[in-house]
């Protein structure tokens, strides 16, 4: 009876903590394992770990320690997205109303 109603309130340490690949965040093992895995189904496991570890290196050093939020924050602000899509766009003052 205890381990079922303390397995009905597990609570995490910090609200942003998150799921961990071997105590590496899932972001960060799937950029270091995708190229990795792709290089053994090519059969150049070691050119595909090499690549993975730079991945890996690079996502690690644009994060600074930040954590995984920051990250896609950042790219949702700083990638270009719709910039281009829309030219011209009408004052926000005029509404039209098509039925």
């Amino acid at each position: 009876m205890s381990s079922e109603v303390e397995d009905r309130y597990i609570f995490p340490q910090t609200l942003t903590e998150q799921k961990r690949l071997i105590g590496i965040p899932l972001d960060e093992a799937s950029v270091g394992l995708t190229p990795a895995c792709v290089g053994i189904y090519f059969n150049q496991s070691l050119a595909g770990l090499i690549i993975g570890l730079l991945f890996w290196l690079a996502l690690t050093w644009f994060k600074k320690g930040k954590g995984t939020s920051w990250l896609f924050n950042m790219c949702y602000w700083h990638l270009p997205g719709l910039n281009g899509q829309f030219k011209v766009l009408p004052e926000s003052s005029l509404r039209l109303w098509l039925k």
